[in-house]
């Protein structure tokens, strides 16, 4: 009989996964403008967007077993359960904004000085 071996291994061997896409989808919103003073407002917006979902599989996820004995030439343990997990991402949001702004008073007739 060969020797006995034993070890403890890591239980979990993760998975990896890449998605690359370029998305389409619509957006819809709503805002007001206040006047506060002649020349300068504030404002606020909001902008919900839906680009849709995707889904994607990544690489498999092998839980090994805790332990590992090697007897002779026989090995015990090793992986117990493979899987390749599923993930959907939906691409959706809400876009805020506040600003102030300064109204330049470009039509009007140019400021000419006289001597």
């Amino acid at each position: 009989m060969g020797p006995i071996a034993a070890s403890i291994g890591f239980p979990v061997i993760p998975g990896s996964g890449r998605y690359s896409d370029t998305r389409v989808g619509w957006t819809a919103g709503g805002g007001f403008e206040w006047m506060v003073m002649p020349g300068w407002s504030v404002k606020a917006e909001a902008l919900y967007y839906d680009l849709g979902s995707a889904t994607f599989t990544s690489s498999s996820v092998v839980y090994m077993s805790p332990v590992s004995i090697a007897v002779g030439g026989f090995a015990f343990g090793g992986p117990l359960m493979i899987n390749a997990p599923t993930t959907r991402v939906r691409y959706d949001g809400v876009i805020a904004r506040v600003g102030v702004n300064y109204h330049f008073n470009w039509g009007a007739a140019p400021v000419v000085a006289r001597y």
